[in-house]
């Protein structure tokens, strides 16, 4: 049964520690609770998950993070030029535009990517895992952020698998 539901966290200054509430009660029957939490599907580069807490069908994650914002830029060519080699292929990342600039054709706002042919400071985005890189066919204008999904897969007391995702949002 997955969970659609995120929790989002605007860190607004580098090494500090945040909480990830993530909800899986409607996901639950009526006396199931979350029993396990798997994190390791993906930890960001500059993410630490320091612990995890269950209190029934309610997991908290507390997060530390060294992350700066990631600004890019991007051309015609599939490629994002972004300002670190922190990011790895099969990463997960979300985009947006600050204000009313203009994303490139072929990436949407609150859609999750993968990181796919990283190298050096450039990235190619696919909607699948080791998919095919998304094709830009116009280059957006002004800076944007890169965001860093975290996602849990709990087992459940009735040994069920239940999912649900954390956005590590990092500002200036």
């Amino acid at each position: 049964m997955p969970c659609k539901r995120a929790a989002r966290i605007n860190c607004k200054t580098t090494a500090e520690v945040r909480k990830i509430d993530i909800e899986f009660k409607s996901d639950l029957a009526a006396s199931e609770t979350i029993s396990t939490v798997d994190t390791s599907s993906v930890t960001p580069t500059g993410v630490t998950i320091d612990s995890t807490t269950i209190s029934g069908s309610k997991v908290q994650v507390a997060l530390s993070t060294g992350i700066t914002p990631q600004t890019f830029t991007a051309a015609t060519d599939d490629k994002l030029t972004l300002n670190t080699t922190d990011f790895v292929d099969g990463q997960t990342v979300e985009i947006e535009a600050n204000g009313d600039e203009t994303l490139p054709t072929g990436l949407e706002i609150d859609t999750v990517y993968y990181v796919v042919s990283r190298t050096g400071t450039d990235v190619k985005l696919a909607k699948s895992s080791g998919g095919d890189a998304i094709d830009i066919t116009a280059a957006g204008k002004g800076v944007l952020f890169v965001r860093h999904v975290i996602f849990l897969k709990c087992t459940t007391s009735n040994a069920q698998t239940v999912e649900g995702e954390g956005i590590l949002q990092v500002r200036d």
